[in-house]
């Protein structure tokens, strides 16, 4: 039973891809303006902005940042996280992306 647990904890831990080890990246996504009516912003979509640049998304989060309500301060702030292959990290940094060893929720 305890081999079965441990078998399944790494598993989950290390994850492969077809062509690699599965690696967390994370951006901080931050827009918008509180107190102007004309300040719309709508986040990326993190998939469609990786895999335009060739890098395959096998699982997404995000998790929303405080902001202020002050005027001029973001209405919106976020970590997107995307899992991806090892072997695309540097594609994704080419598009602000960063390894993160932090798990999202």
């Amino acid at each position: 039973m305890l081999f079965l647990s441990l078998f399944l904890i790494s598993g989950c831990l290390f994850q492969q891809g077809p062509d690699g080890d599965l690696v967390w990246v994370v951006k901080t996504v931050s827009g918008g303006k509180q107190c102007d009516k004309d300040s719309d912003f709508t986040p990326p979509d993190i998939r469609y902005e990786l895999e335009h640049h060739g890098v395959r998304v096998y699982d997404t989060d995000k998790e929303q940042l405080p902001t202020c309500l002050a005027c001029g301060c973001p209405t919106y702030a976020a970590l997107h996280f995307a899992k991806i292959e090892q072997n695309d990290v540097d594609l994704a940094a080419d598009i602000g992306y960063q390894r993160t060893e932090r798990i999202p929720n």
